[in-house]
């Protein structure tokens, strides 16, 4: 249900130009979820800390920010 709602603000950032037009908005739902799934891998089973870093990087990365 979740992933639902966050496809439909990453429409609605393309639609007021916050996100490139050609923005495919079921992939970045699907990158986005997979960070956050890599976060809570390293940080639960590999008690990694630079796991928030380097997801934090890879959201603005996936945002263009």
């Amino acid at each position: 249900m979740w992933q639902r709602d966050l496809r439909l603000h990453v429409q609605r950032a393309v639609g007021a130009g916050e996100l490139s037009a050609d923005t495919d908005a079921d992939q970045l739902v699907y990158e986005l979820v997979g960070v956050m799934l890599a976060l809570n891998h390293f940080l639960q089973l590999r008690h990694d800390p630079s796991a928030a870093a380097r997801a934090r990087r890879a959201v603005h990365r996936l945002l263009g920010s």
